[in-house]
């Protein structure tokens, strides 16, 4: 398996158009689990670490912006306070390793069965933005599911950032 490393995030969705099969990584814990499973084996996945934008921690405007990067651990310790519910869901994601690596932008990403993020992030009125080639666009992230293991992004879709209205 290769491995396609973007070294920021405009450089991100043009990876992914050039492998449309490939299944980014930015947290990665959704995809190991499917890879160490034996039911998927992505082709040459993007992996997103190094766009240092989606490491990017909350702003400030009526809502709260992080980067889709952001891991769990993170998101307990810089959201915690303001938003509570996905903070507890990033306490439920795994082991402290698993947080430390692991993002909620990766449930909308992957919709998982398991996907503890998504709750929370859909009762907050959370939305993800979505950067393909021709445009970004925000989506509410409980119509970004479209089912188990499957998800309203097109193929050349990436989810950059999650938005978060505090309560």
């Amino acid at each position: 398996m290769d491995l396609l490393r973007p070294a920021t995030w405009a450089e991100a969705p043009d990876a992914k158009a050039q492998h449309p099969d490939a299944t980014p990584i930015a947290g990665g814990t959704d995809v190991m689990a499917g890879i160490n499973a034996a039911d998927r084996r992505p082709a040459a996945p993007p992996d997103l670490t190094g766009a240092g934008e989606l490491a990017e921690g909350p702003g400030a405007d009526g809502r709260l912006r992080t980067g889709a990067g952001v891991s769990c651990a993170r998101n307990i310790d810089e959201l915690g306070a303001r938003l509570p519910g996905p903070a507890v869901a990033s306490r439920t994601v795994g082991s402290p390793r698993t947080g430390n690596r692991g993002t909620l932008g990766g449930h909308p990403a992957t919709a998982p069965p398991a996907g503890d993020g998504h709750p929370p992030l859909v009762s907050s009125d959370a939305e993800i933005g979505v950067s393909p080639l021709r445009g970004s666009r925000m989506t509410p992230v409980g119509e970004s599911s479209t089912g188990v293991k499957r998800t309203a992004l097109a193929e050349d879709e990436l989810i950059s950032r999650g938005c978060h209205r505090p309560r």
